[in-house]
């Protein structure tokens, strides 16, 4: 697994609908974590909402496209993934 989830991590899914790789990362955590699952489609949130809703508890699904929450880098600063972050 490229992304290796661990319990009590947190994961930012931003492209998560239907829902199956984000139930897969909750699965890999035991659950235990927060995995933040955003889509732009609101028809497909509803459905991933009930999806998730019956197969893990640490997701909380948003409709809102995550595209337009992106921030732009200072002069000379270098990009960090979110989990670099997070660690830090």
């Amino acid at each position: 697994h490229a992304l290796n989830p661990q319990p009590g991590e947190v994961i930012l899914d931003m492209c998560c609908a239907p829902g199956g790789k984000t139930t897969h990362l909750a699965s890999l955590m035991n659950d235990n974590g927060l995995i933040i699952a955003c889509d732009k489609s609101r028809k497909k949130m509803i459905s991933a909402r009930d999806f998730f809703e019956a197969n893990a508890s640490c997701i909380v699904p948003l409709a809102l496209d995550s595209t337009k929450g992106l921030l732009e880098l200072k002069s000379g600063e270098e990009w960090k993934s979110p989990k670099e972050i997070i660690d830090t």
